[in-house]
C-alpha cells in the first residue's frame, strides 16, 4: 500500500569521492558557522561547504542539510517495476530498502534507512470498477471530508490541509497518457498521504521505517478508517449515490 515515503535522520556520512558519476548540486555560503554547514557531513578532507547538497537520480533523491538529511526512495524503480500500478508488499518493500542500502553504501553514503524517523508516508488503494472514471463523476463531485479543502485539477479530486492530503484519479487514464503497458481495466486510485512527522507519528503511532515494516500488516485498517472517516462521513448520501447510479467494487486491490 506504501506509495511514496520520505525519511530523515540528522546523521549521514559521505565519501564524495566515490560517486563521481552523480549529478550534485550545492548552494554555497561563505562566512557561515560551522553548525550550519554540511560539511561536518563529508568523511574526507574533500570537503564541501554550504546549507543544501542534494542527489537525485533514478532511485532515489537525497537532500542534505546542516541538521537534517532527507532521503526518498523510488521503491517501484528500485524493484525495476515500470509503473507503480501494483501494490507492493512487505517483502517488496524490504527488498527494495536492500537493494537502496547496497546501492548508497557502493557509493560512499552510510546512512542508517531502519532506524531514520519516518517525515511523509502516503498510502493508497486501487479500485476496479465497473464502468469508467468519469460515470463516478457525481460520486466524486459530492464528496468532501472535514476540516480540508476541496479542489479539481483536470480529472483529481483533492481534499488538503495543511497535515495530510486524499487524491482521487483516474489511474488507468494517467498510465495511458504516460504510454505504460497494463492491464485493461477501469481503475481508481485513493491516496492518502501524511504530510509532516508529527501526523504520521499521530495516524500510525510509530515513527520509524523499522516500526513501519514491523506494523505493514495494519496500514490497509489504517487507510480505511482515514479515508472513511474523512470522505464518508456522509456514509447515507455515499450509499444513495452508489446504488442510484453505479456499483462500486470495493474489493480491488
Amino acid at each position: 500500500m506504501i506509495d511514496k515515503i520520505v525519511f530523515f535522520n540528522k546523521e549521514i556520512k559521505i565519501d564524495k569521492t566515490k560517486f563521481k558519476d552523480y549529478e550534485l548540486t550545492t548552494n554555497n555560503q561563505y562566512n557561515m558557522l560551522h553548525d550550519n554547514c554540511i560539511c561536518g557531513h563529508f568523511l574526507n578532507q574533500d570537503k564541501v561547504c554550504g546549507n543544501r547538497y542534494s542527489i537525485r537520480n533514478d532511485y532515489f533523491n537525497l537532500i542534505v542539510k546542516p541538521k537534517h538529511i532527507f532521503l526518498q526512495p523510488h521503491l517501484h524503480t528500485l524493484l525495476y517495476q515500470e509503473h507503480n500500478l501494483f501494490t507492493l508488499s512487505k517483502n517488496n518493500f524490504v527488498e527494495a530498502l536492500e537493494r537502496l542500502g547496497h546501492m548508497l553504501d557502493s557509493h560512499g553514503i552510510y546512512f542508517d534507512i531502519y532506524k531514520s524517523p519516518l517525515s511523509t508516508i502516503e498510502i493508497r488503494k486501487n479500485i476496479y470498477l465497473d464502468y469508467s472514471y468519469e460515470e463516478y463523476e457525481p460520486l466524486l463531485k459530492a464528496l468532501y471530508a472535514k476540516k480540508m479543502d476541496k479542489f479539481k485539477h483536470l480529472n483529481s479530486y483533492y481534499f488538503d490541509n495543511s497535515l495530510r492530503q486524499i487524491i482521487i484519479y483516474d489511474k488507468t487514464l494517467q498510465l495511458a497518457q504516460e504510454r505504460y503497458n497494463f492491464p485493461s481495466a477501469n481503475i481508481m486510485r485513493i491516496e492518502y498521504r501524511m504530510k509532516k512527522k508529527q501526523k504520521v507519528m499521530n495516524d500510525l503511532k510509530y515513527d520509524s521505517v523499522q516500526s513501519l515494516i514491523n506494523n505493514w500488516d495494519k496500514l490497509e485498517t489504517i487507510y480505511l478508517e482515514k479515508t472513511g472517516d474523512l470522505l464518508f462521513a456522509n456514509k447515507n448520501l455515499l450509499w444513495i449515490l452508489i446504488k442510484d447510479h453505479r456499483r462500486i467494487n470495493l474489493n480491488g486491490s
